[in-house]
């Protein structure tokens, strides 16, 4: 029955039932391909997917309930860890950089060999042509643009 108020649609987004002290409400219409879902309402909303038989849809909507105390227990658990976390970061913030000296040093030396290796390059190298009046920026016609006119 509670497939067949599912497939059915009409009782979408309203509770068509209650077990172990929980609100069962049927999930808003979906593709015909899809998992029949049902929500559990109690204090929150648990997700459980349906099976194709009846006592199998029974037995998945039990398992999610008794699975309930493990699931909290287990999040409980895990949001003490990223708390630890979370104050380790925390304290590692508050202490100095242990390799900034080395870090300003690198920096220097790459300085150095971008400065180096910029002086290779001649100075017009850096000029922006202006492509609509074959002129460069300080109003120098391209060479080679006028042998390409004329073939």
């Amino acid at each position: 029955m509670l497939l067949k108020a599912l497939a059915a649609g009409r009782y979408a987004d309203k509770v068509i039932g209650s077990y172990m002290g929980f609100d069962i409400v049927a999930q808003s219409k979906m593709l015909l391909t899809e998992t029949p879902i049902v929500l559990l309402k109690g204090e929150l909303t648990h997700k459980v997917e349906l099976s194709e038989s009846g006592l199998g849809s029974i037995a998945r909507i039990e398992n999610a309930i008794r699975n309930l105390d493990r699931n909290l227990a287990d999040n409980q658990r895990n949001l003490g860890e990223v708390r630890q976390q979370m104050e380790a970061a925390k304290q590692q913030m508050q202490r100095p950089f242990e390799q900034e000296e080395t870090l300003q040093m690198t920096l220097q030396e790459l300085v150095s060999v971008n400065s180096a290796l910029d002086m290779d390059k001649p100075d017009d190298e850096n000029v922006v042509l202006n492509e609509n009046q074959g002129e460069d920026v300080l109003g120098i016609e391209n060479e080679g643009e006028e042998e390409l006119e004329q073939e």
